[in-house]
């Protein structure tokens, strides 16, 4: 019996996968950052620092990317680096485990709630120094495949888990705000490199254009007639679909739009890695 389209086998979208891992490892260690911050502040004997205003840092999504690195080493991570990373997320979720019940305690507490807290503000320095080792390594096998696109934030991150781990509070305030450090590249939705024609049509002119990457909000493209800094657009395919979107960003002929209906990772854009793109071209002219 014929297998039903929905569950025909679809190709491992390896460079999607990677660079998922990478953003929620960068997201990842930006927290654990953040908790062991606001921790070394709880240490203080004015007792003035909380964490309940944090408590959302503390939910878990170790099972997802435990799933997700079953891939690591059909993506490109070494099997050293797969380990590491999913020993990571494993200590982060006991440490968060062991953390929670602390939080409604973390000021006025008692001499025995100070105590746990100050043994679980050793703890999360230890997986402060343990994420900047595995942030060093991964920016070098990263950077083969994703490029210059996180290392900005990387080293942030890195000055930022250093300062942890040394047990710094400077950054965290006498009411217990803590000021973070400021990330530039990083995105929620991963964006990756595909190669395709397409077709501006901005009013009644139509643009012929290339496809540069994608992510499940936005769409690069190349443009080499100059468009506005800003307005909204329609983006013709070349499957004929019409994807409605607004210019976010203009940069020469680099040219950033913003979706006005998010893409399901489903989306066929997704399975056409860069160098596997449709000869076809766009019948659109200038």
């Amino acid at each position: 019996m014929p297998v039903p389209p929905d569950h025909e086998k679809t190709e491992l979208n390896k460079e999607l996968l990677l660079q998922t891992i990478a953003y929620d490892l960068l997201w990842t260690v930006f927290h654990v950052g953040t908790v062991t911050t606001l921790l070394n502040g709880c240490g203080r004997n004015d007792g003035s620092t909380t964490l309940r205003p944090w408590r959302h840092l503390l939910s878990d999504n170790n099972k997802i990317m435990q799933l997700a690195l079953r891939y690591g080493t059909e993506i490109g991570l070494t099997q050293e680096m797969t380990v590491a990373i999913g020993k990571l997320y494993d200590a982060l979720a006991a440490e968060k485990l062991r953390l929670a019940p602390l939080v409604e305690s973390s000021t006025g507490r008692s001499s025995v709630d100070r105590q746990q807290v100050i043994s679980a503000g050793t703890a999360w320095r230890h997986l402060a120094k343990n994420a900047k080792s595995i942030l060093t390594t991964f920016e070098g096998i990263g950077a083969r495949h994703l490029g210059n696109l996180l290392s900005e934030d990387t080293q942030t991150l890195l000055q930022f888990l250093n300062e942890a781990a040394a047990g710094s509070d400077r950054r965290v305030g006498f009411c217990g705000d803590i000021s973070l450090p400021v990330l530039k590249q990083m995105r929620h939705q991963p964006r990756i490199k595909i190669e395709g024609r397409c077709t501006v049509m901005l009013g009644e002119r139509s643009i012929a254009a290339d496809l540069k990457d994608i992510s499940v909000r936005g769409i690069g493209i190349v443009c080499a007639q100059p468009l506005p800094d800003k307005g909204a657009i329609v983006l013709v395919l070349e499957d004929g679909r019409q994807l409605k979107a607004k210019i976010a960003s203009t940069r020469g002929d680099q040219v950033g739009l913003l979706l006005d209906s998010r893409l399901s990772y489903n989306d066929p854009l997704f399975r056409r890695p860069t160098g596997q793109h449709s000869l076809a071209r766009s019948n659109a002219a200038a």
